[in-house]
Parts: C-alpha cells; structure tokens; sequence
C-alpha cells in the first residue's frame, strides 16, 4: 500500500491512488479473516484491529515526514 500511496502523490495519477485504497481494503479482509480463523478473541482481537489501523496511517506519516525531511534539506542547503 505504501509503494501506492508514494507514487500516487509523485505522479498525481487517481488511479494509483484508487490501487493504494484497494490494496489496503486486501489487507483489511485478510486480517479479518485469519482474526476470524484463528479465533482471536479479547486482547488478540485489539491488536489486530490497532494493527489495520497502523497500517493506514503510517505510510501517511512517513510520506509526511519525508516531505518535511527533504524540505528542510533543500532550505538547508539554499542557506549555505
């Protein structure tokens, strides 16, 4: 989903962008399933729904901070 997410906001295509949402609705069935076929329950049925919810928000965050990281590099760089 990450590799999507990435080149979806480097190349501005919405079909990316659309493969990064349906990636990770893949992901989300097939956690669901093996939480359903392992029987999780209680505390093992948390950490697999933070799990799904860490996944899409982390590949956000990262893009985020390597924008910030790279943008602070480039203005670094004019300074000097």
């Amino acid at each position: 989903m990450h590799y999507c997410l990435a080149w979806s906001k480097v190349n501005s295509n919405f079909r990316i962008k659309i493969a990064a949402l349906i990636s990770y609705a893949v992901l989300a069935l097939s956690v669901a399933e093996l939480t359903r076929a392992a029987q999780f329950q209680g505390y093992w049925l948390i950490i697999s729904f933070v799990m799904v919810i860490g996944y899409f928000f982390a590949p956000i965050g990262i893009w985020h901070l390597c924008v910030k990281t790279h943008a602070e590099t480039i203005t670094t760089e004019d300074k000097l």
